[in-house]
């Protein structure tokens, strides 16, 4: 069976659903990767930001991002029911990306977050330090090691709870 991967890149926000559409993004070093995802309607939005884009306050970074976010949640019709998964980078300053993530969790808490997720889901390139991930809206999987078979497992969580 084919399918269409839709990669996000750098300071793009897009969304997929449909039984052959995959979305996921690479690259992720310095900036933070968001996966949304919208169990009632099989719809997955995937962002990947910026984690110094104004220079300024983490939380202003943080906003916007949720903004973004908010957007795309808006213009592509999901609904309430939605789990999330941010990526931080591991490049650079680390503290702020960090912190930038820990911000933009405070936006998120009205939904659920994805306290586990199956090992290779998110996968490091060992040449770039970067991460990335492959996912499947209509199966709720992630397929990152399908599509980065080379790269190493990646554990966001350093301790997983079911």
């Amino acid at each position: 069976m084919d399918f269409e991967l839709i990669n996000v890149s750098m300071n793009q926000t897009k969304c997929v659903y449909g039984n052959h559409s995959l979305i996921g993004t690479k690259g992720i070093a310095s900036c933070i990767g968001v996966l949304l995802y919208d169990r009632l309607n099989k719809k997955a939005i995937v962002g990947h930001f910026n984690s110094n884009k104004y220079d300024g306050l983490e939380s202003e970074d943080a906003s916007y991002i949720f903004m973004e976010l908010k957007d795309a949640i808006l213009n592509n019709n999901l609904s309430n029911e939605l789990v999330y998964l941010l990526v931080p980078g591991i490049v650079g300053n680390t503290v702020r990306i960090k912190n930038v993530a820990l911000e933009l969790e405070k936006y998120l808490e009205n939904y659920e977050k994805m306290d586990y997720i199956e090992d290779r889901a998110i996968m490091m390139n060992v040449e770039t330090e970067s991460l990335e991930f492959v996912f499947d809206p209509n199966n709720n999987k992630f397929l990152t090691h399908k599509f980065f078979p080379n790269d190493v497992d990646y554990k966001l969580y350093s301790s997983k709870v079911k």
